[in-house]
């Protein structure tokens, strides 16, 4: 087994445990582990394939330790030496150095599990300054940064989430974090209108975008009105957009009608989940989705007849490569009806 090249070990092992599978076992995971500790030729090939998601879950209380650990030995001695001048104090010997580079494996990020990390981690130590966590989080980004190999993100919302946190992400030495991501999800209760900015500039490929439309309340709201045409900006600017999936809050027409038209011929997926429509326009810019292949509404309010025309007009001529229609409409009877009686005629 040793004689074996690193391409077919790496495929070996991706039977094993694959991080781009669509469920990742942690008894698959546990079982790589072991492989690594073979010998060191095994251990070359199955730390990246671990380390590829090692900041998209938790794991045990010792793991969870060892991650954030294995990050800061990683560090330089400029940004060591920040830390512990700043009050935070590293628990092994000031030189010591990561056998590997891990962070030039990850390519999914979950912030707000790399928050919970840190956090845990933070809370084993004692006499730490306020901006503690903070510091460690914008330490282990700019290492991420250096690698740009990020390319997948994800942002779900905390319980103390604070735009504090949030702005680490834009600032000038990290925001190219965001330059090879193709994934991305944006579901989180903050402010979104300095953080989107930096993601229009920054982003121009993404393939699956999910997000969370602002604004709650009433669609009058000049942040909602900022922060809703900087989504539609940011979905205009992509030029491979595949799937489209949009939760909660209002469905504005500047999303609903200007942007899908400009990713027409690369949208395939659009869902929207638990979006309130009510004051929208007619939906033209679904209507233009020509290389349309699933859509999906599920628990939406505020749908109106005069709004979905446009959509119940199309045939199956217009909508060609549609597989799926899925919709669960029930605030109102007879845009539902005319929904159901064009699914007949699309699908």
């Amino acid at each position: 087994m040793n004689n074996l090249i690193p391409e077919i070990l790496k495929d070996i092992f991706k039977y094993v445990y694959d991080p781009d599978a669509d469920s990742c076992y942690i008894a698959d995971r546990n079982h790589l582990y072991s492989c690594l500790l073979v010998n060191r030729h095994w251990c070359k090939i199955a730390v990246p394939i671990l380390w590829n998601r090692a900041l998209n879950y938790y794991g045990s209380t010792h793991e969870r330790q060892t991650k954030i650990l294995s990050l800061l030995k990683c560090l330089d001695q400029k940004s060591r030496n920040n830390l512990i001048n700043n009050g935070v104090p590293f628990p092994f010997i000031s030189d010591e150095v990561a056998i590997f580079q891990y962070t030039s494996y990850i390519e999914v990020l979950d912030y707000g599990k790399l928050i919970n990390l840190v956090e845990d981690w933070l809370n084993t130590l004692q006499k730490l300054p306020a901006e503690s966590l903070c510091l460690i989080l914008r330490a282990i980004l700019k290492l991420l940064v250096k690698e740009t190999k990020i390319k997948s993100f994800k942002n779900w919302p905390l319980k103390y989430s604070t735009d504090l946190f949030h702005l680490i992400l834009v600032e000038k030495n990290i925001e190219n974090l965001f330059l090879n991501v193709r994934d991305l999800l944006i579901i989180t209760n903050i402010r979104l209108d300095r953080f989107l900015g930096t993601l229009i500039k920054i982003c121009r490929n993404i393939k699956k975008l999910s997000i969370r439309i602002p604004g709650q309340t009433i669609s009058t709201n000049s942040h909602y009105v900022l922060e809703s045409t900087q989504m539609s900006l940011l979905i205009q600017h992509q030029q491979t957009l595949q799937k489209l999936k949009i939760f909660e809050g209002l469905g504005s027409s500047i999303i609903i009608n200007e942007t899908l038209s400009s990713v027409k011929n690369s949208l395939t997926k659009l869902i929207f989940k638990y979006v309130n429509f009510e004051g929208c326009d007619s939906w033209y810019g679904i209507r233009t989705l020509h290389m349309l292949e699933v859509f999906k509404c599920k628990n939406c309010i505020g749908l109106t007849v005069e709004m979905i025309k446009p959509l119940i007009e199309c045939t199956r001529e217009d909508f060609k490569k549609i597989k799926k229609v899925d919709v669960d409409w029930n605030t109102c009877k007879e845009a539902n009806i005319l929904l159901d009686e064009w699914k007949l005629i699309i699908i």
